[in-house]
């Protein structure tokens, strides 16, 4: 207070110029500062002045000043406060606003939105009018799959006053998912309770994506680290099961190892089905029990029942080839099948054995342990392995038939070179006893007939080796035309009459005329009879009886010869038509042979559309082969019974020559004594014969002489018989060029007969060749009748 102001008084209030024109101007007399003070700090001043004209300020002025000071301070600091505050909410306004998330604030009982960001509004799209809907309004936008988790939890959180994270889906205006991570901190009241919920909502949709993403990638990895791992494992188990199955030749032995390392490491139990099962062999398997652990031996108690091929519904499957998945085994599937219950598989694979396009088996593989079941992959695995043991399986089968074949063949030379050397002993003997002089007429003729008739059984060996052999090479072809089966029958019979009456057999003959005509070559068909007449002679003791029929059955014409012989064992009976299998091929067998009449009997009926069987009730019981052709339609039987004519019956071998009475002959043939046995029969029939031993001295007794007939063999040095005709066709008529000429060989193949006859020889006969046939040739070609 100051209460006169003198002017010592104004030299210490005023300060510079503009102050002293102040004072001046209001004829300063009294003044009163007051500080204004709120809350301890000084927030202005309260200057009072009275001028020349007024009263002094008193003490009691500055009493009421001071309390005009104060009243006016605390409005000051209500206005100061009052700023910040507005300035602290537009800027919390602001920091709020920008942030990129939803801040809100609610009640924790009702769940009511009380404060909530603009951000609500751009993050989904709905008004902020709609968060602050009462009753927790706000809760219908979130996902209904998370809706009741989400306001449980936050009751619950909002009652334990507990602090959490919440993540959940919303759904924007625009139908869009949106996923919200919610940070939820209660806040308490005065009284200690929970008065308000605050949260940040943040969109965590990208984050999600990403992680799912992340997970996806991590997964992915993880399952290709895990499929390379599976892949390296069936490769070694695949190459370690390709090195067990090329590692032998013995099928079971190959599949014993592979089963065993099938289990346990694929399957729990493993087993192979062959469909040509190895004799006296156990089916291979292999199982292991409940901690894994091999089982050493075969279960062979189970291994019928374990042929699941065999039992189950799906053999068909197998046969057409296809693999079998059963993922999950149901009791109806094991419905019927006790034991294989007693293993409780839980899945099964089954896949086929296929090689060469043929199904030689089955690989079944069991898992009884309920965390393991087959998938596509396993699958594919399995049928891998079952390729690779189908075609080691084909390897033993086919090596084992090798092996079979070199023994048989190993057999045959044995038994080859037994049936040559016996009855060439026999000849060379007799020849030896005869030269002697020795014998008597009665033993001499004993002698020739032995000779004959071990001359005869050589040469059927060589026919039946090279038939054969021409089967076999595709080479054997037939003529087919209308055949009377009555015929072939009645000649055949006639072939084996000598030996049949030998024997003392009685041989009865049953014929139907209305199975009588085939399609086929009778040289061919009477060669089909022939053979199992002289096998059923061959087998039945003497005094048997055999009997031949010829009916109709189911269609076809059916020729039977059946025996009271020593019959067939039923092992046999399946192997009776191949070639070199012979029931008895011991040293001390009672029959001899190599073996080949069946099989060349089962050939030659397959060339004509037609079958044969085999039939018999064991040892001691006889034995029934049936020839079964297809018939000749009803008109085509016709023509041909009207063409055929009367029968016209073969000479007999023992019958007298014809005469070729004033017939000139040339013989020419290398081999002397081939030569001098043509020569003879010639000149015993009245001919003149000419003898040459080479292809030049042919030709030389041609220049000179004329000759009605040629008889040439094939195979000679510097020249064979080939040349011998093309030279001689080469030549004038009345030089001979145009003579009959007769190819004797024993280049004994039909190919051999076309070329002699494309080279320009009349007729083909091979060695050996009985005097009767050739003279009866020789007398045909020249155009003569044979006279008998």
């Amino acid at each position: 207070l100051v209460a006169v102001v003198d002017d010592e008084e104004r030299r210490r209030l005023v300060r510079g110029e503009e102050q002293e024109r102040l004072v001046d101007g209001l004829g300063l007399r009294s003044v009163m500062l007051v500080p204004l003070v709120s809350r301890g700090h000084v927030v202005g001043a309260l200057t009072l002045v009275r001028g020349a004209g007024g009263e002094p300020y008193t003490a009691d002025d500055l009493a009421t000043a001071q309390e005009l000071a104060g009243r006016a301070a605390t409005a000051v600091d209500h206005s100061l406060q009052y700023r910040r505050a507005q300035e602290a909410h537009a800027r919390f306004a602001g920091l709020v606003d920008g942030l990129d998330a939803i801040v809100w604030e609610a009640d924790p009982t009702t769940l009511e939105i009380t404060f909530v960001n603009h951000r609500a509004e751009s993050l989904l799209g709905y008004p902020l009018r709609q968060w602050l809907g009462e009753g927790g309004a706000w809760t219908r936008l979130i996902h209904p799959d998370d809706r009741d988790a989400v306001v449980a939890e936050l009751r619950e959180q909002a009652l334990a006053g507990r602090e959490c994270r919440l993540e959940y889906r919303m759904t924007a205006v625009d139908g869009r998912l949106v996923w919200i991570s919610n940070v939820v901190q209660p806040v308490p009241s005065e009284d200690g309770a929970v008065g308000q919920l605050r949260g940040l909502m943040i969109d965590v949709t990208e984050r999600k994506r990403l992680a799912e993403e992340r997970d996806r990638l991590l997964a992915a990895e993880q399952a290709a680290r895990a499929d390379a791992e599976v892949a390296a494992q069936r490769a070694r188990f695949l190459a370690e099961a390709s090195e067990l199955l090329s590692s032998s030749l013995d099928r079971t032995a190959t599949l014993d190892s592979l089963v065993r390392l099938a289990v346990p490491a694929f399957a729990d139990w493993c087993l192979v089905h062959l469909t040509e099962p190895i004799a006296g062999r156990r089916l291979p398997a292999a199982g292991a029990d409940a901690d894994g652990t091999r089982v050493a031996e075969a279960v062979e108690r189970l291994a019928p029942a374990l042929e699941l091929p065999a039992l189950l519904p799906f053999l068909e499957q197998m046969r057409a080839g296809e693999p079998l998945l059963v993922p999950e085994i149901g009791p109806a599937w094991l419905e019927g099948l006790q034991l294989v219950q007693q293993l409780a598989p839980k899945s099964v694979m089954v896949v086929p054995l296929v090689a060469r396009g043929r199904t030689v088996g089955t690989l079944s593989f069991l898992a009884t342990r309920s965390d393991r079941r087959y998938g596509p992959a396993d699958l594919a695995l399995a049928r891998d392995l079952g390729h690779r043991a189908a075609i080691a399986v084909d390897n033993a089968r086919l090596y084992a038939e090798a092996e079979g074949a070199n023994r048989a063949k190993d057999q045959f030379l044995a038994t080859l070179s037994h049936e040559l050397r016996t009855p060439l002993t026999a000849m060379l003997g007799w020849v030896s006893m005869l030269r002697s002089g020795r014998l008597s007429g009665e033993e001499a003729t004993g002698a020739l007939d032995s000779i004959e008739r071990n001359t005869r059984v050589q040469a059927q060996l060589i026919n039946d080796l090279l038939d054969v052999s021409r089967i076999v090479a595709g080479k054997l072809q037939i003529d087919k035309r209308p055949v009377d089966l009555r015929v072939v029958i009645e000649h055949a019979l006639d072939s084996v009459r000598r030996e049949t009456e030998g024997r003392r057999h009685t041989v009865t003959c049953t014929i139907d005329p209305e199975a009588a005509w085939v399609a086929g070559d009778p040289v061919r068909l009477q060669q089909v009879v022939v053979n199992l007449l002289g096998n059923a002679v061959k087998f039945t003791p003497e005094a048997g009886h055999i009997d031949v029929r010829l009916d109709r059955h189911e269609g076809l014409a059916r020729v039977t010869v059946s025996d009271t012989g020593q019959g067939i064992e039923p092992a046999m009976l399946p192997h009776v038509f191949e070639s070199f299998r012979q029931a008895d091929s011991s040293s001390t067998r009672r029959h001899g042979g190599l073996g080949l009449g069946l099989a060349i009997v089962r050939r030659l009926v397959a060339l004509h559309g037609g079958r044969v069987e085999a039939a018999s009730a064991g040892r001691g019981h006889g034995a029934t082969f049936a020839v079964s052709l297809p018939l000749l339609a009803e008109d085509a039987r016709t023509v041909a019974a009207m063409a055929a004519g009367p029968e016209v019956r073969r000479p007999r071998e023992d019958a007298s020559l014809p005469r070729l009475d004033r017939i000139r002959a040339l013989v020419v043939d290398d081999h002397e004594d081939s030569r001098r046995f043509v020569q003879s029969v010639l000149l015993d029939c009245g001919a003149e014969v000419f003898v040459a031993e080479s292809v030049d001295a042919a030709l030389d007794v041609l220049s000179t002489t004329f000759v009605d007939v040629l008889v040439s063999d094939i195979g000679m040095p510097d020249a064979d018989g080939y040349d011998l005709i093309t030279r001689i066709r080469e030549m004038e008529r009345e030089h001979g060029g145009r003579i009959p000429a007769l190819a004797l060989t024993a280049y004994a193949g039909e190919d051999n007969r076309d070329r002699a006859l494309a080279a320009g020889f009349t007729a083909h006969v091979t060695k050996p060749v009985s005097p009767t046939t050739l003279v009866r040739v020789i007398a045909d070609a020249i155009g003569r009748p044979a006279l008998l």
